[in-house]
């Protein structure tokens, strides 16, 4: 296991992008398939493929492409990169003592729930869907003349705005203290780990 990890650590460190890329999107597409084939038990005559697609695509270009942009370069560019390399590679104890470090944690987090998750994360997540799964019948609330994905994903996600966010800061909150306190190059990594479970949830909730 320990050489796994080492072996897994070292792949991370030299292709930070590609890596955690590569992990983003065959994440996705193994937690829909699970939860449509093991939760759902669908067969291979009911299996929405269309579905597997939108979170192979979203996986790839939001989770691994445009969060990596975000959270790691942008986040370098947004705050202290020295603080937050210093404090990512500290020791736990000397995390603890790391107050400045400590505030720029705070920092990320709090960008992360006020603004990227609501505003960014969820209405690409539903536009994604609706480019992939198109041509649909028009949903209800939505008139013929506003046919674009756009329009069709933000009529949806303005429905259901409170329970993903609320659910997301309820499940994310005590995972991002950790992924934003680990190296820089694991931290996406960690963050598709983790995003397996939340993958399964919103494949379950939010997938047809």
């Amino acid at each position: 296991m320990a050489m796994l990890w080492r072996a897994f650590s070292s792949i991370a460190a030299e292709h930070p992008f590609w890596s955690q890329t590569f992990v983003a999107t065959t994440k996705s597409i193994i937690a829909d398939a699970g939860t449509q084939r093991f939760v759902e038990k669908r067969d291979l005559d009911t299996y929405d493929w269309k579905r597997t697609a939108v979170f192979g695509t979203f996986g790839f270009v939001y989770l691994g492409i445009l969060q990596y942009g975000v959270y790691v370069k942008g986040f370098e560019y947004l705050f202290n990169k020295k603080v937050i390399n210093r404090f990512c590679n500290a020791p736990f104890r000397e995390k603890l003592k790391d107050k400045e470090g400590i505030r720029v944690l705070g920092k990320q987090i709090a960008l992360d729930f006020i603004v990227l998750q609501p505003l960014v994360y969820w209405p690409c997540y539903y536009t994604t869907k609706e480019f992939v799964k198109s041509p649909e019948p028009v949903v209800e609330g939505v008139k013929k003349d506003e046919s674009g994905a756009f329009s069709r994903a933000m009529t949806k996600y303005g429905k259901t705005f409170w329970i993903d966010n609320v659910g997301m800061l309820g499940f994310w909150f005590p995972a991002d203290i950790v992924i934003y306190s680990v190296p820089m190059h694991l931290r996406l990594h960690l963050t598709h780990v983790v995003s397996f479970a939340w993958t399964v949830v919103v494949s379950t909730y939010r997938g047809d």
